[in-house]
This record gives structure tokens, C-alpha cells and sequence, in this order.
């Protein structure tokens, strides 16, 4: 599904979309309204959205959106690759973000990850995203236990607290234990702040 206030735009994914054998539009809309009223209607495995709608800020939609279809999985395609930008719609609850000027195969890449369950960012903006710690500091390997990491890896995979401890055979409570360590550990404030250290070192590769 495509919610994007340009209808060129749209039209240049579909005629893209269309070129692939995996990737089917389903539904498009170009402001917040219509695409409240294509997700009631429609099944899509990843939606794809501009972070800027005329009628509404897009993370408030996604807020609105990940709330009525919690079967859907988000990706921002934005036009912007500040760093702020990019982890306002994180936050938000997207699952990864793509800058509109990149190539196809960044965009396939992105949709078939996401997809499958698990998170994408451009790799243009990786380094953007960098923490302002040396890297040596703070990499996975020396502050983090086998378990931390393993934990980390799902947090990012984008798995609730619930489904890990299910999946470790560990507890709610053990696993939200390795999180706040991981917070800990890493000096970060929450899990669109970890997928950054995540992506950072390669966790989520």
C-alpha cells in the first residue's frame, strides 16, 4: 500500500512495482483520510508512507494506523536525510526508512526485508545515524553478553518482549531484564535508540 501526497510519485512506484514478480500494490492514497479509509479496506504486508501528508502529520498517521492494523508493517520513504527526520518516523513505529532519490534495488531491498519481519535503513544514512562514542568503545562484542546481543537482535527484528522470552524460553521478566541492561550498557533511552546501535555495528545484518 502507497500513502504519498504525490500522485506522479505513486504513479512512478506502481510502474516500478510492476516490473517485479514479488511486490503488488494493493492500495494507494495521498492524504491521511484516504489511507485510513485503504487500510480498513485493504490487506498489505508493508505500507509504504512520506513522513509529510497535506492533512497530517505522517507519524501521527502511522500512530493511528499501526493501532487499527497491527498486521501492517511500515516503511517511510522520505525526502529528507537528517538524522532527526529519520528517527522521528523510527519512533513512530516504522519499521525502516529509504530516501526517495535512492536506487530501486535499495527500495526492493527494504520492502522484502521488512516483509519478512525484519527492519531496514537506507544505507546511505548509516553513517548519518552515527553515534557521537567511538565505535571501539561501544561495540557489541565488548560491552554486550552472547544473551544481550541475542536479545538485541530480536528487539530490532522488531519482536515484542512476549515473543523473545517465548522464542529464548526465558521469562517476560528476564527478558525485560536483558533489555534494560541493554539500555544500560549502552547509555541509550529506548528502542528506536537501540535499532541505531543496532544498525551502527551490524547487529541487524
Amino acid at each position: 500500500m502507497l500513502i504519498d501526497s504525490q500522485t506522479l510519485f505513486r504513479a512512478g512506484l506502481k510502474a516500478l512495482f510492476s516490473q517485479t514478480t514479488d511486490i503488488r500494490v494493493v492500495g494507494e492514497a495521498g492524504d491521511g483520510q484516504t489511507a485510513k479509509r485503504q487500510a480498513r479496506a485493504v490487506g498489505a504486508d508493508v505500507v509504504l508512507f512520506s513522513p509529510i501528508l497535506p492533512d497530517v502529520f505522517g507519524s501521527d498517521l502511522l500512530h493511528e494506523l499501526r493501532e487499527s492494523r497491527p498486521d501492517f508493517r511500515f516503511l517511510a520513504l522520505g525526502e529528507s536525510d537528517d538524522s532527526q527526520t529519520v528517527m522521528r518516523s523510527l519512533r513512530a513505529g516504522a519499521h525502516g526508512y529509504v530516501r526517495k532519490c535512492s536506487e530501486p534495488q535499495v527500495l526492493f531491498d527494504a520492502v522484502a526485508k521488512i516483509a519478512d519481519g525484519k527492519r531496514y535503513i537506507d544505507p546511505f544514512l548509516l553513517d548519518t545515524l552515527r553515534f557521537d562514542q567511538g565505535e571501539a568503545d561501544d561495540a557489541p562484542e565488548r560491552i554486550l553478553s552472547a544473551r544481550e546481543r541475542q536479545v538485541l537482535k530480536l528487539l530490532v527484528a522488531g519482536h515484542s518482549i512476549s515473543n523473545i522470552a517465548g522464542q529464548l524460553n526465558l521469562s517476560i521478566k528476564t527478558v525485560s531484564t536483558h533489555k534494560s541492561r541493554l539500555l544500560q550498557k549502552t547509555n541509550l533511552s529506548g528502542t528506536a535508540d537501540l535499532v541505531r546501535y543496532a544498525f551502527r555495528h551490524h547487529v541487524a545484518d
